[in-house]
């Protein structure tokens, strides 16, 4: 089963509005910022853009180096409502405390406001535009 399928099953996501998921490649669509929506006039700020946008892009305990880079994280950034957020999932134990530390130093660059949540190997960063 997929993530979708299970979000499905467990969260009845299928049953709420507005809420659209993207089965792609995260990367190659944040890069191409291709999702536009009719339904919204493209002067409006909402146009192609999202109220959030959670990224947890890990294959085992590593992660997509591509999604660390100002480029990738400007991207999201545009991709983001004016009050939008980011959700970054992140390891937090061991050697990867250090790497999500220096994560945290590269979204406070880029977003207005960072915060973050601890769960015992976690850590998730929320990002305001």
């Amino acid at each position: 089963k997929t993530i979708i399928d299970l979000g499905k099953k467990y969260f009845e996501t299928d049953k709420i509005n507005n809420l659209k998921i993207f089965n792609a490649d995260a990367i190659s669509f944040v890069e191409n910022n291709y999702y536009i929506d009719p339904r919204v006039k493209p002067e409006d700020d909402k146009a192609g853009k999202f109220d959030i946008i959670f990224v947890d892009l890990y294959r085992g305990g590593q992660i997509e180096l591509k999604v660390e880079t100002p480029v990738f994280l400007e991207k999201v950034k545009e991709l983001l409502n004016k009050n939008g957020v980011i959700i970054f999932n992140r390891l937090n134990f061991s050697t990867h405390k250090d790497t999500a530390q220096k994560f945290k130093e590269k979204l406070e660059k880029i977003f207005s406001q960072v915060t973050q949540t601890k769960s015992y190997s976690n850590i998730i960063f929320l990002g305001k535009k």
